[in-house]
């Protein structure tokens, strides 16, 4: 199995609920509410749960990482406008 084929299980299962994932490049599916932090010139990307206190790090590259950085800045201003 390839990460495409486990994006399209989570799509089937979960339905709408499936937003709350996204792919980042190649490699990662991340749930969004976890990001904490996107650092693409580092290429450095720390998920994180506030409740529990731990902190992940993961490496992408800088381009998928200036793509999901850029998503998520126009997500927040839209919320923002709502």
């Amino acid at each position: 199995m390839n990460l495409a084929h486990f994006q399209q299980m989570i799509e089937e299962q979960l339905g709408k609920e499936a937003m709350t994932f996204i792919r980042i490049g190649k490699q990662l599916i991340v749930n969004r509410a976890y990001i904490f932090k996107i650092n693409p010139n580092k290429q450095q990307l720390i998920m994180s749960d506030m409740d529990v206190n731990i902190a992940f790090d993961l490496q992408a590259s800088k381009e998928a990482l200036k793509q999901l950085k850029a998503l998520m800045e126009s997500e927040i201003g839209k919320e923002g406008k709502l």
